[in-house]
């Protein structure tokens, strides 16, 4: 006895739903539909996307990550306010918490006056000049708002190259993780 036309075309679509039926539904889910908390992530800052590489000197000077150095650059107001020594403060905290590696770790603070500095962030490493202010200012704007004065944390890989930011606000303890997984996987620095 033949099986009739009907029952062998229920299995094929059947056999069809088995496959395409989970690839839908993957696809739905994976594209958004309100439910992006569910992708992993592991960063905590801000992707940069392209990554924006920054430049190693000005005249003169010698930007910070030119030293091949992960570096933890704060846009700071100018003069430095009191929130801005807390932030560079606990930067510097960041960058000892990171141990064994804090060597490969710099702090820098984007400002335009040295003199506003305390002696006690001597370990800060200054980007001074105004044209690197402007430039730099250019390169690092993520939104409308001005970068100088935004007392955000951009991070700064060896090469050069802009690859994170962070809010104002954002808790220092996410820097310091998502620094900790860097200087863990790069061997650059």
């Amino acid at each position: 006895m033949q099986p009739s036309r009907r029952s062998q075309r229920l299995k094929v679509i059947l056999i069809a739903a088995l496959f395409f039926g989970p690839l839908l539904l993957a696809f739905y889910f994976y594209y958004g539909h309100g439910l992006e908390q569910l992708r992993p992530s592991t960063q905590r800052g801000h992707l940069l996307s392209p990554i924006q590489v920054l430049p190693a000197t000005w005249g003169d000077q010698t930007a910070p990550w030119a030293n091949r150095h992960w570096t933890l650059l704060l846009a700071g107001s100018d003069p430095l306010d009191a929130k801005g020594q807390g932030l560079l403060n606990d930067l510097i905290k960041v960058r000892l918490a990171t141990e064994k590696d804090k060597d490969r770790v710099v702090v820098a603070l984007l400002q335009s006056n040295k003199s506003s500095l305390p002696s006690d962030l001597n370990s800060v490493q200054l980007v001074l000049d105004d044209a690197a202010l402007s430039h730099l200012g250019a390169i690092l704007a993520v939104d409308s708002g001005p970068v100088l004065g935004s007392n955000r944390v951009f991070l700064v890989d060896p090469n050069g190259n802009l690859v994170m930011w962070y809010e104002s606000g954002q808790n220092l303890l996410d820097v310091l993780n998502d620094l900790l997984k860097l200087l863990k996987l790069s061997h650059i620095g």
